[in-house]
Formats: structure tokens, sequence, C-alpha cells
């Protein structure tokens, strides 16, 4: 039989026949004999020709040790024995973090939300500093709201929830009702400058048929305040509402504007009076 088709089928040589030894190698594929050849080489080709179905090119590789995508992941490259390892990822730099808003008396056009939460949180560190009542510009107005326990009830509920303040054109910015020593931050509109009025609850008064508070200015804004809001019902069943305001400039620079300063301190009182003769009524 040739050499080249026993290479080609080689059971249909060694069918039947004794494993071929290293002696009988030679005899059987003389063409591929080679004297020189070591023994070792040998038995490899030999293995070679009875399983042709293992070529070299098919001879299975030692698996690389396997591991979980994720702690591969964290290996470091040279450990990875990979050539298309992925780069760590590339640092960016930090966008741009707005300033926090500072706490301001006043801001020229509109406020944002988050300098009127500054103004208000800052509050708690200033003292109160109240007008000179014998001095300042005083108001004192009493206002007939109705009659009878209902009147007095709708009258305290509307101090309560600060809306004679919302009722004339102010914002109010707190953490609740009237309670002494509560900060209170008032922001109304002065032509074009937004004025935030920082305040605090100074006295609370509750009775039966008596209930109102006072509020005082805080340092470093733009009025000194003393204000007295009070609903009584009285002995002839009537309900009044007393209110006494003493204001007075509080900071440099508004020489100009004072006399529009104090119009709108009085339309703000007023504007009390009118939103609460509506609310006594509902």
């Amino acid at each position: 039989m040739a050499p080249l088709q026993a290479l080609l089928d080689p059971g249909l040589s060694l069918a039947g026949r004794t494993a071929p030894t290293f002696d009988t190698f030679g005899s059987e594929f003389p063409g591929l004999y080679d004297p020189t050849l070591p023994n070792l080489s040998r038995l490899e080709l030999i293995n070679l020709l009875e399983q042709p179905e293992l070529p070299v090119h098919r001879a299975s590789r030692p698996a690389e040790d396997a591991l979980p995508a994720q702690e591969w992941r964290h290996l470091p490259p040279s450990q990875r024995k990979r050539h298309d390892a992925p780069l760590p990822p590339v640092a960016h730099p930090p966008e741009d973090v707005p300033a926090p808003a500072e706490p301001r008396p006043y801001v020229f056009g509109q406020v944002g939300e988050s300098t009127v939460d500054a103004t208000l949180q800052s509050l708690a560190a200033l003292d109160v500093v109240v007008p000179d009542i014998g001095a300042s510009n005083h108001l004192r107005l009493q206002v007939d709201l109705g009659q009878g326990q209902g009147a007095f009830l709708n009258a305290r509920s509307a101090l309560w929830s600060w809306r004679p303040h919302r009722q004339s054109g102010v914002r109010v910015h707190t953490h609740g009702p009237p309670v002494i020593g509560r900060d209170v931050l008032l922001e109304q509109r002065i032509g074009l400058v937004t004025v935030l009025q920082g305040c605090r609850v100074m006295t609370l008064t509750e009775e039966d048929r008596c209930w109102g508070f006072t509020l005082g200015s805080l340092d470093g804004q733009v009025y000194r305040l003393w204000e007295r809001l009070l609903v009584e019902w009285q002995d002839d069943d009537r309900v009044t509402l007393l209110i006494s305001s003493h204001h007075e400039q509080g900071l440099r620079g508004f020489g100009l504007v004072a006399p529009l300063l104090n119009s709108t301190r009085r339309n703000t009182v007023q504007g009390y009076a009118r939103g609460m003769t509506d609310l006594a009524q509902l």
C-alpha cells in the first residue's frame, strides 16, 4: 500500500493488525522513516496516523481561568490576559455648580426662591430692632368686623393663617402660624425693588374673646417695624380689629424713596383692614 493512501485512510492498512512498533514503523511507511527521528517523535506520528479525527490544528488549548465579568473588570490590565482590555473611564471635570444664594434685605426686580430661602434661614442669627415709638410714623386703625361668635372665629382664623398680609399683596414666608419667637419674611414689591422684610413674633395673645400678635423687625432690614394686630369680641357682641403700626426707614441710601416707602406702608396697613372686613363675613 502506498504511504499517501495510508495517510489518507490509515484504517485500511492498520485494520486487524497490531500496533506498529518502532522497528516495524520503517517497513510499513518507508517513505516517512528517518533513522535520526527520536523515538518520542515516532510515537507522536503513530498516534496522529491512528487518530486522524484529531488533527494538530484542532488540539484543545488550556482554558484561561474563568472569572465573573464583574470581577474580571476590576482586575488590573496585567492580569486580564486580554489585549483588548477596556480602558479605565476618563474622569470628566465636574460641571459648574452655581454659588449658593446669599441673604438679601431687598432685590432689584424679581427674587428667586433660593434667595428667599437663604434670607429666611439667616433671620435666626439677627436681633430684634424696633423703631422709636415716639418719633416714627404711626398708624392706628380700629375696624368693625361684624357681630357674634362666628365673626370672631373667622377673624381669629384669618390672623392665625397670615391672611390679612396676603390679602394686602404681601407674600408671607414662614414655617407656621404666629408663635412667639417665630421668624417671618414679608416679600413685597415696591416699584422696581422687591423688599424682603425680616420680622419676628414678639407677643401672642390667646384669650376666649381676644386673639392677636405683635411683629418686630430684625436688624439690617429696609423698615424698622413694630406692628400689632388684635381681634376682640366686645361685651356688646361687636367684633373689632385693632391695628397699631410704627415704621421708619431702616437702611441708608433710601432717602430719595422715603416717601414711596411710607406710602407703601400706609397702603399695606389699610389693606389689612380691608381684607379682614371681607374675611370676617365669610
